[in-house]
């Protein structure tokens, strides 16, 4: 199965930035090569490491930023397919990522097939501050969004109610949603990991309930 085209010129951008120069996509267009050696493929599924490795520190902690870099392009392609186009007159050019708090996360194409990630401050319905920032780099204007908007400061990004409640979200979708494809299935799945990775407690947050319906046993 080839990799989908805008998930590889995103991570493709992404391994770029962090200096895989080397990165190219193999023959038959189903995997990344990050590096000549050691032998190493990147899909969306995961990174993988050849057979005839013996996974040693170095490999290791080589193999923990590949997973990194592969969260990154995941959440940029996911969003590029999937934000809404701005309605308003003057930015009709823009996909809106994230509103908080009147600051909006956008992005619009940029140069020799690149997007442009560009911050603002809503003022009015319609109107907007000059941008706060303009950059290429999806990271740099994600952290710079979070930042502006107040969200950063908050533990892991938002308060633990909000983190409860989009745990929460996530997992009741994962479960009940029979309209997902593999592909949300599977995105949901690795936001889902990677919110637990983060707040380990969150999962027996979410058993808790259920353990407490459990009927008691008969005398």
């Amino acid at each position: 199965m080839e990799l989908p085209y805008v998930f590889s010129l995103f991570l493709l951008d992404e391994l770029h930035r962090a200096g895989f120069s080397e990165a190219e996509i193999s023959p038959g267009n189903q995997f990344i090569s990050p590096v000549l050696n050691p032998n190493i493929l990147m899909s969306e599924s995961g990174v993988w490491l050849g057979k005839e490795h013996e996974p040693t520190p170095d490999i290791l902690t080589l193999l923990n930023k590949l997973h990194d870099i592969l969260d990154v392009a995941l959440e940029a392609s996911y969003l590029d397919e999937n934000a809404p186009r701005m309605t308003e007159q003057s930015m009709t050019d823009y996909q809106k990522y994230a509103e908080y708090k009147d600051i909006l996360f956008t992005a619009r194409p940029g140069t020799k097939g690149s997007l442009q990630y560009v911050v603002w401050k809503r003022i009015g319905k319609d109107e907007f501050e000059n941008a706060y920032s303009t950059t290429d780099n999806f990271s740099q204007a994600k952290q710079d969004f979070l930042i502006r908007s107040g969200l950063l400061s908050r533990q892991n990004y938002f308060q633990s109610e909000q983190f409860k409640d989009i745990h929460h979200a996530l997992v009741y979708r994962a479960l009940h949603d029979d309209g997902l494809d593999l592909k949300d299935e599977y995105r949901l799945r690795q936001l889902i990991e990677k919110l637990e990775k983060m707040s380990p407690d969150l999962k027996d947050t979410l058993e808790a309930p259920a353990q407490e319906n459990e009927p008691e046993p008969e005398q």
